[in-house]
């Protein structure tokens, strides 16, 4: 490993940290990602890893499944 890829290792670290909000609800740290659909979904920070900017479903947890408070922010059908 070069001195070159720490650096790069640190911008990746660093942009994945300007992505990290917090839940106006239950304050918890979530990462937006764009569905296939062109929805915004906000998932758990816990799973995403510096670097992955694509939404993977089998891997990302939705936010919406674990905010206690998930219900205020429903739109009804």
């Amino acid at each position: 490993m070069s001195f070159d890829d720490l650096e790069d290792d640190g911008r990746e670290e660093a942009a994945h940290e300007r992505r990290i909000q917090r839940c106006r609800s239950c304050n918890a740290k979530i990462i937006w990602f764009k569905t296939a659909a062109g929805k915004n979904m906000p998932v758990d920070e816990g799973t995403v890893e510096a670097g992955e900017y694509e939404l993977d479903l089998k891997k990302h947890r939705s936010h919406f499944s674990t905010c206690p408070m998930a219900v205020q922010h429903r739109r009804p059908r």
